[in-house]
């Protein structure tokens, strides 16, 4: 009877761990979202306080503008994710330099996936746009002038790699792996897609999401996550700004003839990686045999704060009466 008591109260005790995780996720979120409108609504009413005056941004305050703003919103979540979580910070950070021999085939096979999840996603809003399904597709904003493509990259490549990375593969992730990389990782994505309130975003972003925590976990540090991320985004720029610059046919060969490198890159860095490392997306199993796998699929699906979260979100997504 002893035996079973204890057994039953250290199953008690997880459970309540894992929902102290899970709502933290779910603050985070919160605070990230809440964050993102405010920074939103001061940059309107900056705008608008500059056209009362007959003033307006130039391309390049615009661009800065939004990058301190984005920087305030994603600084903030980070600080309260780290604030939050039962543990505290000291492991939300695994920052060691990565093996160059699993670095550079992982953002190589990366880069492929991600030229695939882009295929795909593009697929699927097509599909959606003829059901009468209208969505927004995001763009890099791009302007004339050294200063204003400076910072759209900046803001579009570089800042993004970074703060993303380290809230959603570092804040958000590695808590959670107390319950199984799979679990982590699933999670982490699920946050990462709901966060990019595009439609025409979030399909790719959440098969990125679970490439990038796979990469981040089998590599023991976010660099290998900030620089699948940073390159993948760079990539992304690099191709807006061919069609802004070049004729639409021109552009669509060089696009066309970068997408197939890309892809075509993937496979001997996916073979690399099986032969050198084993199989490239298996993860550690569950070491935690307190709870089971419905258990952990049934915390996260009740879990309040998660769920304002995620339903917050959606809402932002999909209603007309938060586009501005």
């Amino acid at each position: 009877m002893f035996e079973e008591g204890d057994f039953y109260s250290r199953r008690t005790r997880e459970l309540g761990r894992l929902r102290q995780l899970l709502a933290a996720v779910g603050v985070t979120l919160l605070v990230l979202l809440l964050l993102t409108n405010v920074a939103r609504f001061c940059l309107l009413g900056l705008q608008r306080a500059l056209a009362l005056q007959g003033l307006s941004l130039t391309a390049a305050g615009g661009q800065l503008v939004s990058m301190v703003s984005y920087s305030f919103s994603m600084i903030g979540a980070i600080l309260c994710g780290l604030a939050v979580f039962p543990d505290g910070p000291a492991r939300q950070m695994p920052l060691p330099l990565p093996r160059p021999d699993y670095l550079l085939p992982a953002v190589g096979a990366a880069l492929g996936l991600a030229m695939l999840a882009n295929l795909l996603g593009g697929i699927l809003l097509s599909w959606l746009q003829m059901l009468g399904w209208e969505s927004e597709t995001y763009l890099p904003a791009l302007s004339p002038g050294f200063w204003p493509l400076l910072l759209s990259y900046l803001s579009t490549a570089v800042l993004p790699a970074f703060f993303e990375e380290i809230l959603f593969r570092g804040v958000l992730l590695q808590p959670l792996r107390r319950y199984g990389d799979r679990f982590a990782v699933a999670v982490s994505a699920a946050a990462f897609c709901v966060c990019h309130t595009t439609l025409g975003q979030m399909p790719t972003a959440l098969l990125m999401g679970l490439v990038l925590g796979v990469f981040t976990v089998r590599s023991g540090s976010l660099v290998t996550g900030i620089a699948i991320h940073f390159l993948y985004n760079s990539f992304a720029w690099a191709m807006t700004a061919v069609q802004w610059l070049l004729p639409r046919a021109a552009a669509g060969a060089v696009s066309g003839c970068a997408i197939g490198v890309a892809m075509a890159m993937a496979l001997p860095c996916l073979l690399w990686l099986r032969w050198r490392f084993g199989p490239v997306f298996a993860l550690v199993p569950r070491r935690n045999r307190l709870l089971a796998t419905g258990d952990l699929v049934f915390c996260l699906c009740t879990s309040i704060p998660v769920l304002l979260a995620a339903g917050m979100y959606l809402y932002t997504t999909f209603s007309t009466v938060t586009k501005i």
